[in-house]
């Protein structure tokens, strides 16, 4: 009889490696303005509350009463593309995609148990299209956004510079690896407005259009908070765990084959 049992054991293992390590992303657009009472309710869950709460999530933020000029011109075309038909256009205003979309306090509040839950939603486009996360071009984002993830924040200063860098900032935790040879500035941290409060973080650098602010272990190495530490953590006993199946597979695969000699 042919040893086909462990060689289809073994290919299914290999196959399953790069399922387990691919990353998906939950992303949303945020519509609120400063001064908004409705969005002093919702602000602070849809921004660093759901951050928290969902490590994959990702909010592009958008809003409209300070930065009025910067950002109207957006907002307008995610309320035409994305509002449902009928409902008057006001903030706040969440939209995951299309048919998905909510506003007014209650129906934002009411996404939250949905969020949390979510393994993927793509980004939704001002132009009514989506891309998945991996894919944005936030050096190309209309406006001038707030792009909030876990314990970070990027605040366009005009928008531009490296995609791939802007991107990996969101959400990997070794940001000062990342920051290697890049040109940023150490700057002091301001605190980040939402309506009725603000979010303050413990580490801020400017880059080229950007100021990026976190909280947890800074450029120096210390560490002053909670920076997701344990992610790593785990990351890296998933890597040892396939290690250590692929190991025991290929044992057990001399193993067999050597009867057969």
């Amino acid at each position: 009889m042919k040893p086909i049992f462990p060689l289809a054991m073994m290919l299914i293992l290999l196959g399953a490696i790069p399922l387990a390590s691919a990353q998906v992303r939950v992303c949303a657009v945020y519509v609120t303005g400063i001064g908004c009472s409705n969005c002093a309710v919702t602000d602070p869950v849809v921004t660093s509350g759901l951050t928290a709460k969902n490590p994959d999530y990702i909010v592009i933020e958008y809003e409209i009463f300070h930065r009025n000029a910067d950002n109207y011109m957006t907002a307008e075309d995610y309320f035409n593309n994305y509002a449902p038909s009928g409902v008057p256009h006001g903030v706040p205003f969440l939209i995951l995609g299309d048919g998905n979309s909510y506003i007014g306090r209650s129906e934002v509040l009411g996404t939250e148990g949905v969020i949390v839950d979510m393994i993927s939603n793509d980004c939704p486009m001002p132009d009514g299209s989506s891309v998945e996360f991996e894919s944005l071009d936030i050096t190309a984002l209309s406006g001038e956004p707030n792009i909030w993830s876990k314990n970070r924040v990027l605040v366009s200063e005009g928008g531009g510079g490296d995609n791939n860098l802007l991107r990996d900032l969101i959400f990997e935790e070794d940001i000062t690896d990342l920051l290697k040879g890049m040109g940023y500035e150490e700057v002091s941290t301001v605190p980040v407005q939402i309506s009725g409060s603000q979010v303050n973080f413990e580490h801020a650098v400017r880059l080229d259009g950007w100021i990026f602010q976190w909280n947890g272990e800074g450029l120096d190495g210390n560490n002053s908070g909670d920076n997701g530490g344990n992610g790593n953590a785990q990351y890296a006993v998933s890597l040892y765990s396939v290690a250590a199946v692929l190991v025991i597979v290929v044992v057990g695969l001399f193993v067999y084959f050597a009867r057969f000699r």
